[in-house]
């Protein structure tokens, strides 16, 4: 992965819908060009999921987030967690963390399948945390709707799926099917998951920081640091950057630098070597929600 790479994920992670023509116009680069080093990092090992995550509240439910340190054998356990009740996706830290995130509607629920996880994983969780990649907050009271969460469907795990596919398997008319997807991604009302292997790299490494500002110009000071904010929620004020580095070294001195502005009052780093995206769990919730929707329009 080189800083050209780097840039071409930002824009991905922007729009995982996006065309490579424009993506690369994005970058300077062709189409063709573009469309080349997206597949390169799928083959590579170095994306390992692109997928689309609507907010819990279109599904009545809350966010929850935990790390559990400690585990035997992460990566195989990874893969054993993504059938359990409530988790929505995870990912894998360099250092063996594993940061799972969750939807409930009860906090018995949310107890229940934090319970199931210290079982499979065999410790139990060391933190919660705020949500890494929710939503970028407001969602101004507006929800997905039925068409909305039916396209949702058939792009969740793809959102790279064709146009003409999605409206075969849904049965809508192509253009439909573009307004509908169009409005969903400019309204924030969908979150872009992004699953990367930094040890599939073969070069520089992506990394995550959480910060919690503490000043009105750690933003823009944070960017002039050629970090990237992806996400940000409100309460509590948080923000999401990526930022690439050529070693675990660098880093930490990025992370380091930023401490030393005194712009924020917490901070911490994610280098993710893998991830899972709960496809059954989520396809579960949008059934269930179209369901709904459907028993509502009989009343």
């Amino acid at each position: 992965m080189d800083l050209l790479d780097y840039r071409i994920v930002t824009e991905l992670i922007r729009d995982p819908t996006a065309p490579y023509e424009v993506i690369g116009s994005r970058v300077g680069l062709s189409g063709v060009s573009a469309r080349r080093r997206v597949l390169g990092m799928f083959r590579s090992g170095f994306i390992r999921g692109l997928h689309l995550l609507p907010s819990p509240l279109n599904f009545h439910m809350y966010p929850g987030t935990f790390v559990f340190r400690g585990i035997q054998e992460p990566s195989r356990r990874l893969r054993e967690i993504a059938d359990i009740s409530g988790v929505a996706f995870a990912w894998l830290d360099y250092d063996g963390d594993m940061t799972v995130t969750l939807f409930f509607r009860q906090k018995e629920e949310e107890r229940s399948s934090v319970e199931r996880l210290s079982e499979v994983l065999s410790v139990e969780a060391v933190a919660r945390r705020t949500p890494l990649s929710l939503m970028p907050p407001d969602l101004s009271g507006s929800y997905l709707s039925r068409v909305d969460l039916r396209i949702l469907e058939h792009i969740c795990r793809d959102p790279r799926v064709p146009l003409k596919e999605v409206s075969r398997l849904t049965g809508l008319s192509g253009k439909t099917v573009g307004k509908h997807k169009a409005r969903m991604l400019s309204s924030n009302q969908l979150c872009t998951i992004f699953i990367p292997d930094f040890t599939r790299s073969q070069g520089g490494i992506f990394y995550a920081l959480l910060v919690y500002p503490g000043d009105l110009r750690a933003t823009s000071t944070l960017q002039g640091m050629g970090l990237q904010a992806i996400w940000h929620m409100v309460d509590p004020p948080c923000y999401v950057f990526m930022g690439y580095a050529d070693s675990l070294d660098e880093v930490e001195a990025n992370k380091n630098r930023i401490k030393d502005t005194g712009l924020v009052k917490g901070l911490s780093t994610l280098v993710p070597r893998g991830g899972i995206f709960a496809v059954k769990n989520v396809t579960a919730w949008i059934r269930e929600r179209v369901l709904e929707w459907g028993m509502a329009s009989v009343r």
